[in-house]
């Protein structure tokens, strides 16, 4: 399995789908949580954070029964969040590793005690630099533990070589560096993650003290490069060659290799990166600093919102409940608990009307009269459960009451009269009691077709257009009456995402107006982006919603971009 996700990616990163779906035929539990995890650990590397999270989970849910499996697995949500600097949910998934059983508690602690150090680092510095100068002075028994997992050996490897750069201990740097480069090129495990970041900071450090020998580890990190696990090795190469030239004051040369570290960033979308590099070009190259400062500012805002629905992306993933949900499943269960209550009672009526059409004396009416009175007792308690009900649905809980006092109890009341009388006309109560078991028909479907609209979505819209009102008109409608699941309503995030990420790239442009709507369209909540000009989705948006299997559809012609998502 490992061996195909591995060639896949080599043959195209950005196409691993194929890949999951293909195992997904598997039955065993273990496996098909293997194939999550496997994806998972692609979409990091192509900087798909929220989703790689999310199969993270599904593949913890399908370790429930495998302690050791679902520890490890949790370790790499750990070590996702502690990337992108999420810590209060790296703290909150701790907490829940320490209650996992290993059946060796050595190597449990060992991996708490690694990925907690950026919670540590943050929260108490003197016993963080107790446990990182731990670790750098590691004994033999618990450097073997480390070097069995290369994804602990490689995050433990940063965190060291990033300390020891704060204490400007750059020969300590090169001395652990060197050694394990040297092992990993006996090993012939050069196309490894942890080999380039050995590399990375031995030649980082080097260039700080203005190491001769600098060019030979150039030499190992090129030759490699075409093995590379990721295309952020290729990033990091051309940042390297830009620091080393800045040693020597060669401008052009810094310049153009920190313009190529930008380019293979943004064919890769590694926006992380991105981020940083426009930082040093901005402080480099003071020609284009009208153009790197508006790619900043994008990328910057881009940055910041994608990290925002990341987090809350993951709150969504790991709670377990939303006060959306918990909401939504209120007031369903007290629809369908009225909804249970109208159908009791159109049994009942059509069960008296069975009984009752060869009732032959005022006696056998008499009997049922105390069961008609308990149907009455069951529509005031119908109309005391919708007075608990929201604020929100007021209205119809008043609509409700009139439509139930109106054509239910009245007419009950009508035959209790009849039933007093001294001559019955069973006729005539017949055609009565059909006209109750009508009004609960009607009762019924009024219920269990009432719509409560849970998720406020003109404010999400809404803000959209606000946070870019400088820029660009935008224009909005949204549909009230629609109601999302959890399920539609993150996809509708996603789709949100999009929409930002889309009108960063055109929000520039001249006389440009956008209208975004909400709607039902043949049954499906339909998301709408109309844009008065021709605009070309690129390769990264398209795949952002390929990757998420977002249906949509785009239509354009000279003067007008139309893009149709499905959010169910």
């Amino acid at each position: 399995m490992r061996k195909n996700y591995n060639s896949e990616y080599e043959a195209d990163p950005y196409n691993l789908k194929k890949v999951h779906s293909l195992y997904m035929k598997e039955t065993d539990s273990i496996l098909l949580g293997i194939n999550h995890q496997l994806y998972s650990t692609y979409l990091v590397k192509n900087n798909k954070f929220d989703s790689a999270y999310y199969y993270l989970t599904l593949a913890n849910n399908l370790f429930k029964n495998n302690d050791r499996k679902k520890f490890f697995n949790s370790i790499r949500k750990v070590s996702l969040t502690n990337r992108i600097d999420l810590l209060a949910h790296s703290k909150i998934e701790m907490e829940k590793l320490k209650e996992i059983p290993l059946e060796d508690e050595n190597v449990k602690q060992l991996y708490i005690d690694v990925f907690s150090l950026p919670i540590l680092k943050q929260s108490d510095s003197d016993q963080y630099e107790t446990k990182i100068n731990r670790f750098i002075n590691i004994d033999d028994a618990n450097n073997k533990i480390v070097k069995r997992g290369t994804l602990i050996e490689n995050y433990l490897t940063g965190e060291i070589n990033k300390y020891l750069i704060t204490k400007a201990d750059y020969d300590k740097i090169i001395v652990r560096s060197t050694a394990r480069i040297n092992e990993l090129l006996k090993e012939n495990r050069t196309n490894e993650d942890l080999f380039f970041t050995n590399l990375f900071y031995n030649i980082y450090a080097k260039i700080e003290i203005r190491d001769r020998s600098i060019s030979n580890d150039f030499a190992h990190y090129k030759a490699n490069l075409a093995t590379a696990p990721t295309k952020e090795s290729e990033v990091l190469y051309y940042y390297l060659k830009a620091k080393q030239f800045q040693t020597t004051s060669l401008k052009d040369s810094v310049l153009y290799n920190f313009s190529k570290a930008l380019q293979v960033s943004k064919q890769t979308d590694n926006f992380i990166y991105e981020h940083q590099l426009l930082q040093l070009l901005l402080a480099t190259d003071n020609f284009n600093t009208n153009k790197y400062t508006n790619d900043y500012i994008k990328i910057n805002d881009s940055l910041l919102t994608y990290k925002n629905y990341v987090n809350d992306f993951i709150f969504a993933t790991n709670s377990n409940f939303l006060k959306l949900k918990s909401e939504q499943q209120s007031i369903q269960k007290q629809n369908l608990s009225i909804t249970a209550f109208t159908f009791i009672l159109l049994f009942s009526v059509v069960l008296y009307y069975f009984i009752y059409r060869n009732i032959k004396n005022r006696q056998l009416a008499r009997k049922h009269r105390e069961y008609l009175n308990e149907k009455t007792q069951m529509y005031k308690y119908l109309i005391e459960i919708k007075e608990q009900m929201d604020a929100s649905i007021l209205n119809e809980n008043n609509r409700t009451k009139q439509l139930i006092s109106t054509n239910a109890l009245s007419k009950i009341d009508d035959l209790l009269v009849d039933f007093d009388k001294l001559e019955i006309n069973l006729d005539q109560l017949q055609e009565k009691i059909k006209e109750v078991e009508d009004a609960a028909r009607a009762i019924s479907h009024t219920i269990s077709e009432t719509n409560y609209t849970i998720v406020d979505i003109a404010y999400i819209i809404n803000d959209i257009k606000k946070q870019y009102a400088n820029f660009i008109k935008i224009e909005t409608f949204i549909d009230n009456t629609i109601i999302l699941s959890d399920l539609e309503f993150k996809t509708l995030l996603r789709i949100m995402l999009f929409t930002y990420k889309l009108i960063d790239k055109i929000k520039y442009k001249e006389e440009l107006t956008c209208f975004l709507s909400i709607y039902k369209s043949k049954n499906k909540s339909t998301y709408k982006i109309w844009i008065n000009k021709s605009i070309n989705l690129n390769e990264d948006q398209l795949t952002f919603l390929n990757d998420r299997s977002i249906n949509f559809e785009l239509n354009k012609d000279n003067q007008e971009t139309t893009v149709l998502i499905y959010i169910s």
